[in-house]
């Protein structure tokens, strides 16, 4: 599809003074630059009001790049498609002293890059008022933070979160592991002055302490914190299928004892309707999230399953076109999901990646609301 849209990467839309300071609106001759990727249709122009999705890719808050998001067949059905950039690991994630609660400057890039979008978007051909959240994996959990009252300023008008990941445990857990793999005191001028080379050891060494758990991102994630606009949260049914770890025990015909070891760490007491370590692992890592999430107070909310899938799986099949892209471009030019929403009894739907099927279903996460009831 790519005869038929129009890439643009590296446009700056905010720029840091500092790794670890907030970011300020516009391109500055010194400090860190923000960047996001605009794809467009080839022939869009300003004033066409195509539907605009704005999208926060993933990699657990470490990893990924606006640039590396292939959404051309997304663009290619009718939509500007607007890949937001944020700062990863200590410098988009690690809380410091002064800043304010529950806010990351992981996340105040992305809120930069979607006022950039009520700014600029026209041009184009995109609707700035008709704008789509969606995320993956960290990224969900990113477009879920910028969901909460507290965040959100109207960018945009509905959300797609696709298998949300956050930290289970909160920062202060860990904070000691980053600080004496730093050898430096975690203030924000010390910071600022550190080499980014040496920020980025001392990480991957929290990185290895932390076996069992995401290390940096937004944490606690609170449903109730959520603002009303509509949202669709989904989660695959096989999350960690593809986990080395949690797979390997039960190819071998280890589960009881991977469930074992794997709620002693995790803190669940109760793994008695498990017979699958990589279940459990994919309850305990992802899918609570989403069904937490689709229990949020207000609202028009639908919690979607996608069946027979791994993690990343959906965002695969989102970028490779076919039913699933188009379903996702029907929910940005406002088209209502056609299943009841969570709220009714736990309604929801399982989504077949290949054929677009959805079929109605009740309480398929029932097993991870109940892992930490």
């Amino acid at each position: 599809m790519r005869d038929f849209t129009e890439r643009s990467d590296g446009i700056v839309c905010a720029t840091a003074p500092a790794l670890f300071d907030d970011p300020l609106r516009g391109e500055r001759p010194d400090g860190i630059p923000i960047t996001l990727s605009v794809i467009r249709p080839k022939d869009s122009r300003p004033g066409d009001d195509l539907p605009v999705i704005a999208f926060v890719h993933g990699g657990r808050f470490e990893s990924g790049d606006s640039a590396n998001s292939p959404l051309e067949e997304l663009a290619a059905l009718g939509a500007v498609v607007v890949c937001l950039g944020y700062r990863l690991r200590a410098p988009g994630w690690v809380p410091l002293q002064g800043d304010t609660p529950a806010h990351y400057r992981g996340v105040e890039d992305c809120q930069q890059g979607l006022e950039w979008i009520q700014r600029h978007v026209e041009e184009f051909g995109g609707d700035p008022t008709n704008v789509t959240l969606v995320g993956q994996s960290a990224g969900a959990a990113i477009v879920l933070w910028l969901s909460r009252r507290d965040h959100y300023r109207g960018g945009f008008r509905r959300v797609l979160a696709l298998s949300p990941a956050f930290p289970r445990r909160p920062w202060r857990d860990r904070r000691w592991v980053f600080r004496a793999a730093l050898g430096a005191p975690l203030t924000r001028e010390r910071l600022n002055a550190v080499n980014p080379a040496r920020l980025d050891r001392a990480f991957w060494r929290l990185r290895r302490a932390i076996a069992m758990d995401i290390p940096l991102g937004p944490h606690p994630f609170d449903e109730s914190e959520l603002s009303s606009v509509d949202l669709v949260v989904s989660a695959t049914s096989q999350e960690m299928r593809n986990e080395p770890v949690s797979s390997s025990l039960d190819s071998r015909g280890l589960s009881r004892l991977g469930l074992r070891l794997f709620a002693r760490a995790t803190g669940v007491k109760d793994v008695s309707g498990y017979s699958s370590t990589t279940d459990f692992s994919g309850d305990v890592f992802i899918r609570r999230f989403a069904e937490q999430a689709a229990r949020r107070p207000a609202g028009r909310t639908w919690l979607m399953e996608i069946a027979d899938a791994a993690h990343c799986d959906d965002i695969e099949a989102l970028f490779a076109g076919g039913a699933f892209t188009q379903w996702v471009y029907g929910f940005a030019c406002g088209q209502k999901p056609q299943w009841p929403e969570y709220r009714a009894e736990y309604q929801a739907a399982r989504l077949d990646l290949e054929t677009g099927a959805l079929t109605p279903t009740t309480d398929p996460f029932a097993l991870a609301r109940g892992l930490f009831a």
